[in-house]
């Protein structure tokens, strides 16, 4: 598999950093120090540089250093077929990405770097609602099936039309006669039909997957007789047109409420151990080791499906994971892709002689 690195990056006016530099190892390497000193918003502003949002707010705009209009991150990404320049500007109204000093639009820039993010807030795919699996498998599906990001907007873009008509015609006084709203409906419904399909097919096939590479990684966190399962509950995981009659069957329904009650959009990932759900029965520590359990998985299947190593971003790793996991899971990725990790403990990573360390104070970087 091909390998990529960020071979340097720039941020300036992002939260508490002024102006940062750094040159990362192609290897491990560690940002150290204090609390609320940078740690976090270092890795960041990199999440940031590769996906054009950040992982801690829905709004780019909070990111900004609080006492300028505008933000910049920057960076050099080296990999085997050669070298791209990449950087997102944003101001409190507006955003903007360049790729090798052009100007694009997110579906041409999105890819060049691709980075795997663990994170304690992360811990929301487990604990939270099914729209934080969705989109915690939908992401990961994105970055290795380029096709997949077109079915998810074409369905959701037919979602938003047909809620938008159930809701005209759910008002007491619509001008908009039941025929053509159910004309108009069916019409709707065969353009999710046909992207949902898509998408409830690629998610079982990627869950499936998932399932094979948990179980063989299982003995690093559980003990091997520990049953763990993924399951996709979907109502368009059935043939064509028996989907498509459930569909019709329900629009009576659907017009009553003004709103759409059956799609992948309400799509289910229940992760379970022994039986039982992890998110009603699991403990908190096993809500961690599955969590990265699954960001292990992802990678490899990436790996397997792109041939090519993405970047990890491992934030706080050290805070509520015991010593033996941290350096199980490390000892997983250490040789295999570039890390960078955040900690407020350096001690815990001063065996690894490869790894670089940085320490940040006030939002000022250190190599030491």
């Amino acid at each position: 598999p091909r390998r990529v690195i960020l071979a340097k990056f720039h941020a300036e006016r992002f939260r508490n950093i002024r102006v940062v530099e750094l040159a990362p190892s192609p290897g491990m390497n560690v940002i150290y120090g204090e609390n609320a000193q940078g740690k976090t918003n270092l890795l960041e502003a990199i999440y940031v540089l590769s996906t054009l949002r950040s992982f801690r707010t829905h709004h780019l705009v909070e990111t900004v250093h609080f006492t300028h209009p505008d933000a910049l991150v920057q960076g050099t990404v080296q990999a085997n077929w050669g070298k791209h320049e990449l950087a997102v500007g944003f101001t409190r109204n507006e955003k903007h990405a360049w790729l090798d000093k052009k100007m694009v639009d997110p579906l041409h820039y999105v890819g060049v770097l691709n980075v795997f993010l663990f994170s304690f807030p992360l811990l929301e795919v487990i604990r939270g609602g099914p729209e934080e699996r969705r989109r915690f498998v939908d992401r990961a599906i994105a970055m290795s099936k380029s096709g997949y990001l077109v079915s998810l907007v074409q369905y959701h873009r037919a979602l938003k039309q047909k809620n938008a008509l159930l809701m005209r015609m759910n008002q007491p006084y619509s001008n908009i006669s039941k025929r053509e709203g159910v004309d108009e409906i069916s019409s709707f419904n065969q353009q999710l039909l046909e992207s949902g399909l898509e998408i409830a097919e690629q998610r079982q096939s990627y869950l499936n997957r998932l399932q094979e590479l948990l179980q063989t990684r299982q003995q690093l966190f559980f003990e091997k007789e520990m049953s763990l399962e993924l399951e996709l509950r979907s109502s368009f995981r059935a043939p064509a047109n028996e989907v498509n009659q459930a569909l019709e069957k329900i629009m009576d329904r659907e017009i009553a409420r003004g709103n759409s009650l059956m799609g992948v959009h309400r799509d289910e990932v229940r992760m379970e151990i022994d039986g039982k759900e992890l998110r009603k029965y699991g403990s908190s520590g096993q809500h961690r080791a599955f969590l990265l359990l699954l960001l292990l998985g992802q990678i490899e299947l990436y790996e397997q499906w792109r041939q090519d190593r993405p970047i990890l971003l491992l934030d706080d790793l050290d805070s509520e994971l015991d010593q033996k996991k941290i350096q199980a899971f490390l000892q997983e990725v250490r040789s295999r892709y570039q890390t960078l990790i955040s900690s407020s403990r350096r001690e815990l990573f001063a065996g690894d002689s490869d790894a670089r360390f940085y320490r940040i104070a006030s939002g000022e970087l250190l190599e030491m």
